[in-house]
């Protein structure tokens, strides 16, 4: 829980009303249920002074053993959302948020992207017109889609004498192609973020493709390291 996301004012967005900080306390916007990250390096155990295939010299070390796998594995679920309603700007600070009915439920479901409907239940928010509206600072009901990603490494390392060795290396990046949606339309009167029309909807437009996805497809690169 908390009042602001910074105690630096250049990085804060302001709050509604400097007369009611009461009105800012929510759940942090940077909150996030859960947060999983899983690291870690496999040597084969395979090759001269490994347990399997451990015959042979110098040639068998560079040819057989000295492979290593290592990968990265990241689950966050999304952090919480604002709806802004800027029709009108009661405090002169530049925005207003919507007013929230919690009875109405949300259920966002970010699987509307693909039928191109709204991805929760807009009839949650209205517009309090020259009021500021009664919405928490974030709603945590409201939240980006869950993230997942998946890095993988595999490398080979060669001997070549007492100080030079080398290490030839492939790393892919969201090795299962796992597809993030955008983050979704957040203003009531399509003044905030999107253009009109995309309120509760992920905005199409973003990457030109008629698609808007929010990271980056699978990747791969491989070097080669010499040391001496």
């Amino acid at each position: 829980m908390s009042n602001t996301d910074t105690g630096f004012s250049t990085f804060n967005f302001g709050s509604l009303n400097k007369f009611n900080q009461k009105s800012e306390w929510s759940i942090a916007s940077n909150d996030q249920t859960h947060l999983l990250a899983i690291s870690g390096v496999y040597e084969l155990p395979i090759g001269p002074g490994k347990r399997f295939l451990n015959k042979g010299g110098q040639l068998a070390k560079n040819i057989v053993g000295g492979w290593q796998l290592s990968g990265v594995f990241q689950y966050a679920s999304g952090m919480p959302q604002t709806v802004y309603a800027s029709n009108n700007d009661p405090f002169q600070n530049g925005f207003n948020r919507a007013n929230f009915d919690s009875s109405v439920p949300l259920h966002v479901d970010y699987n509307n992207y693909y039928k191109g409907v709204s991805i929760f239940n807009t009839a949650a928010f209205s517009d309090p017109g020259f009021a500021p509206g009664n919405e928490p600072r974030v709603i945590t009901q409201l939240r980006n889609p869950f993230n997942a990603n998946e890095n993988i490494g595999l490398s080979k390392r060669f001997f070549f004498g007492e100080h030079v060795t080398a290490e030839l290396r492939i790393e892919f990046f969201n090795v299962l192609n796992r597809m993030q949606v955008c983050g979704v339309g957040q203003g009531l009167d399509n003044s905030f973020q999107d253009g009109p029309g995309h309120f509760g909807l992920i905005n199409p437009t973003g990457s030109g493709n008629g698609t808007c996805q929010g990271n980056t497809p699978r990747q791969g690169q491989g070097f080669f390291k010499v040391s001496f």
